[in-house]
C-alpha cells in the first residue's frame, strides 16, 4: 500500500508521483453570444442556479423596489443565442421556497428542483417544494411534502420519480410525484457496503443511460467515499460503496462519458483539494491527486471552489470561475490552456461582454462605430462619434451633447446622446451610464462565472452573474449566458498538457517540487519561486512576484537588487530598491525604506517621494 506524502501527491494504483505544473497555452476560443437571462434591477432578489439539459436552464429571483414578494425567475438559453421567454412565478417565500438544487435528467429533459423553507411554529420541520420543468414548459409543476431534514440533493429519474439525499443522512429516497402535488416514498435505499458505510451524504449525480445514482460522501477511517444505486424499476438498489484516497474536501461530481446520452465509464470527483477518476462499473480508483490539508490543487485558483464540466468531444475537463476559463487534462487535472474573457479578452470580445455587465460604462467602453450606423440609431452618419463628455461638461453646455437635449434625443438604453446626426457617449461617473450602479468588490466589475456547460454541439457555455448594488438604495444582479465555439484541435483524449517546457532549469524544477503556496514562497533560489493560481508554483519573473519571504526575497540574484520593503506596519513586500518610497504607504513605512533610498513623507498629500 501506499504512504501519505507530506506534499501534493498522486496516486496512479499503488504508486505515488509527484505532479508537474503543465505549461499552459491560449484557450483557442470564438466567442459566438452574450444572452441576458435575467436578473434584479434593485432589490432584494438573488441569482439561483443552473444546469443543462438539451438547454442551459438558468433560475434567480427578483423583487419590487424595496424588496417585496418574490417572483422565481426561469429560462432556457439555448447555445446558439436564442433564448425561450422568461418564466415567472410570484409567490412568497414562505409559501413557495426558491430551488436551491437542480437535478437535470439530459435523457427525459426533465429538470428536477427543491426549495426549503422552515414550518410556520415547527422548528423541527421544513417545507420542501419540488418543481419539475422541461424546455418547452409553460409552468412549472409544483410539489410539497415536510420533513424533518432538510434535502442538499436531488436527481430526475427516467421514470418521472425523484431522487433526493438529506442532511445528516445515509440514506437515498426515491419519491413518487403524483398528480394531486402530494409526494410518497418509493423507497429508503441504505448506503451500507457491509463493513463501509457511506456516512454523511454530500453530493450525487444521475446516469440516466445507466439508470444509476453516484452519490459522494465518508466513509469510515476519515477517507471519501461514493457509493453506486441502481435504480432498476425504480426501487432502488445499492451496487457498491467505494474508498477514495482523500480525506479533504467535499467534492463535485461529474460524468466521463462519450455524450450526454450515453452511459459514463468513470465518474469524476474534484474539490479544491482533491481529485479522483473512479471506474463507473465497478468503483476502482483509477486516479487521485491530493493537496496538503488546507491547501488547495496546484492547478486551480484559491478561493474558490471548483466550477466544472466535462466536455465528451474533447475528453477534458473545463473550470471557471472569477473571469476565466480553464481546460484541464482529464488525466491528471493539470491545466492545458486558459482565456481570461472578460479582463483581457480578445478585442473582438470586449464590447460584447462588457456591454451586458449594467455596471459597465460605455465611455470605457464604447460601442462599435465603423462602416455602418449605429443600429439603435440609423440617423448617425457612418464613423460620426463627436466624442466622449462627462455630466459636468453636458451640464455648462459646452460641448456637441448639451444636457438639455438628452431628454430629446439621448438613449437611455444605451446612453448615447445624438445631436445633429452626429453621436457622442456620456460619461456621468455613474449615474447615467449605468443608472448609479457600484459593482461587488468580491470579483473585477462585479463579474463572476457561476458555472460552464458544454452543450451536444460541442458548444462551451459559461454562466456569468454580474452584482452589485444601486447608491441609496438595493442590489442588482443580472445572469448572462456567454456562449464559445472551440477553435482548436478535439483530438484531446486527455494525453496534452503533460510536460513542462523547462524542465532542464534547475531553479523552475526547484519550484514545481513545491506544492503548496507557502512552501513555494519560502523556497530560496537565484530566482526565487512564485505561486501561480493556474500553474502552481513556478519561477519568479521579478522581485515582487516573490511576495513576502524575506530569506527568499534577497536571496534571489536574478533580478537585479531585491530589497524586502516596509509596505505598512507590520506588512512588508519584496520588490525592486527603486520602488522603496513608492511602496510606503504609511510615514512609519516611508521612514524604514529610506534606509535603501532617499525617502521622505508628505504630510499635506500622505504619500512617501
Amino acid at each position: 500500500a501506499c504512504s501519505q506524502s507530506t506534499h501534493s501527491a498522486v496516486i496512479v494504483g499503488f504508486s505515488v508521483i509527484k505532479s508537474a505544473a503543465a505549461a499552459t497555452s491560449k484557450l483557442p476560443l470564438n466567442l459566438l453570444s452574450v444572452v441576458d437571462a435575467g436578473g434584479e434591477t434593485n432589490g432584494c432578489g438573488d441569482p439561483g442556479t443552473s444546469a443543462l439539459v438539451s438547454s442551459i436552464i438558468v433560475t434567480g429571483d427578483d423583487t419590487p423596489v424595496g424588496c417585496g414578494d418574490d417572483t422565481l425567475w426561469t429560462r432556457f438559453v439555448k447555445s446558439d443565442g436564442t433564448a425561450k421567454e422568461k418564466l415567472e412565478e410570484e409567490e412568497e417565500y414562505e409559501d413557495l421556497p426558491n430551488p436551491q438544487q437542480l437535478g437535470p435528467n439530459t435523457m427525459t429533459e426533465m429538470v428536477a428542483s427543491f426549495g426549503v423553507a422552515p414550518v410556520w411554529r415547527d422548528e423541527t420541520r421544513v417545507k420542501i417544494a419540488i418543481r419539475t420543468i422541461k424546455p418547452d414548459s409553460t409552468k412549472y409543476k409544483t410539489y410539497e411534502q415536510e420533513d424533518t431534514k432538510k434535502p442538499i440533493a436531488i436527481s430526475m429519474l427516467n421514470n418521472g420519480n425523484v431522487a433526493m439525499i438529506h442532511e445528516e443522512s445515509q440514506k437515498v429516497g426515491i419519491y413518487k410525484l403524483k398528480d394531486n402535488g402530494e409526494v410518497t416514498m418509493v423507497s429508503d435505499v441504505k448506503l451500507n457496503d457491509g463493513d463501509m458505510p457511506l456516512k454523511t451524504v454530500k453530493k450525487m449525480i444521475y446516469d440516466p443511460a445507466a439508470n444509476a445514482l453516484f452519490i459522494a460522501g465518508n466513509v469510515s477511517g476519515g477517507k471519501r467515499g461514493l457509493a453506486r444505486v441502481d435504480v432498476g424499476n425504480g426501487d432502488g438498489k445499492l451496487a457498491w460503496v467505494k474508498s477514495v484516497n482523500a480525506k479533504v474536501g467535499t467534492p463535485a461530481l461529474h460524468l466521463r462519458r462519450k455524450s450526454l446520452k450515453t452511459e459514463a465509464t468513470e465518474v469524476l470527483l474534484l474539490s479544491r483539494s482533491f481529485y479522483a477518476r473512479v471506474d463507473a462499473s465497478d468503483g476502482s480508483e483509477k486516479f487521485v491527486e491530493t493537496a496538503d490539508d488546507g491547501e488547495y490543487l496546484s492547478w486551480l485558483p484559491e478561493g474558490v471552489t471548483p466550477r466544472a464540466a466535462y466536455d465528451p468531444i474533447r475528453d477534458v475537463i473545463y473550470t471557471t470561475g472569477d473571469t476565466r476559463l480553464r481546460e484541464h487534462n482529464i488525466k491528471t487535472g493539470s491545466v492545458v490552456a486558459e482565456e481570461e474573457f472578460y479582463l483581457d479578452p480578445p478585442s473582438s470580445w470586449d464590447i460584447r461582454i462588457k456591454d451586458n455587465n449594467p455596471m459597465t460604462d460605455l465611455s470605457k467602453y464604447p460601442p462599435f462605430c465603423g462602416p455602418g450606423p449605429y443600429p439603435d440609431h440609423p440617423k448617425v452618419k457612418d464613423n460620426k462619434w463627436k466624442g466622449i463628455d462627462d455630466e459636468d461638461d453636458c451640464q455648462r453646455n459646452e460641448n456637441d451633447c448639451p444636457y438639455d437635449t438628452r431628454n430629446e434625443d439621448c438613449s437611455d438604453s444605451d446612453n448615447i446622446c445624438c445631436v445633429n446626426n452626429d453621436c457622442c457617449i456620456l460619461d456621468s461617473w455613474g449615474f447615467f451610464n449605468n443608472w448609479r450602479r457600484v459593482p461587488s468588490n468580491d470579483f473585477p466589475d462585479g463579474a463572476d462565472a457561476k458555472a460552464v456547460y458544454v452543450t451536444a454541439d460541442g458548444r462551451i457555455n459559461v454562466v456569468i452573474v454580474f452584482s452589485g448594488y444601486v447608491l441609496d438604495e438595493d442590489d442588482y444582479y443580472q445572469t448572462s449566458v456567454a456562449t464559445f465555439e472551440y477553435t482548436g484541435s478535439s483530438d484531446n483524449n486527455g494525453d496534452s498538457g503533460d510536460d513542462d517546457d523547462d524542465d532542464d532549469d534547475e531553479d523552475t524544477n526547484k519550484c514545481i517540487d513545491m506544492k503548496s503556496k507557502s512552501k513555494c514562497r519560502e523556497m530560496v533560489t537565484s530566482t526565487g519561486c512564485y505561486w501561480s493560481r493556474t500553474k502552481g508554483c513556478i519561477k519568479a519573473n521579478k522581485c515582487s512576484k516573490i511576495k513576502n519571504n524575506k530569506s527568499a526575497c534577497l536571496k534571489s540574484t536574478a533580478h537585479g537588487e531585491c530589497v524586502y520593503l516596509m509596505k505598512k506596519e507590520g506588512k512588508y513586500v519584496c520588490n525592486d530598491r527603486a520602488k522603496s518610497c513608492s511602496i510606503a504607504k504609511t510615514k512609519a513605512a516611508c521612514q524604514y525604506n529610506d534606509e535603501f533610498k532617499s525617502c521622505s513623507w508628505s504630510s499635506s498629500k500622505s504619500v512617501c517621494k
